[in-house]
């Protein structure tokens, strides 16, 4: 079975957390380092995908009055959303519509 995120819900979690630069590339690292892993080591082997597809979504992103709810939206509360969505999923559609 092939499983793959829904567009709109990756769509909302990439607004939520739409940069990633030096600031995210060395919590990145030191988390890495933390479980005993050569982290910047394994950050250029590996990380180079996750800066690509955060300079596409940048690039291709069209801002509306809505982004500002987003902005640096609190950990906890945007856990409450991915929960609601996930658990009901059927509101993704209603907001789409609207």
């Amino acid at each position: 079975m092939t499983m793959q995120l829904d567009p709109r819900l990756e769509t909302f979690l990439l607004l939520a957390n739409c940069r990633w630069g030096d600031v995210e590339r060395a919590e990145m690292v030191k988390v890495l380092d933390d479980l005993g892993v050569d982290g910047q080591g394994f950050y250029n082997n590996n990380f180079g995908i996750i800066e690509n597809y955060y300079a596409a979504f940048n690039k291709s992103k069209v801002g509306t009055p809505g982004d500002q709810l987003l902005q640096g939206i609190d950990e906890a509360l945007l856990f409450i959303y991915l929960e609601i969505f996930l658990s009901y999923p059927s509101w993704l559609e209603a907001i789409h519509a609207a």
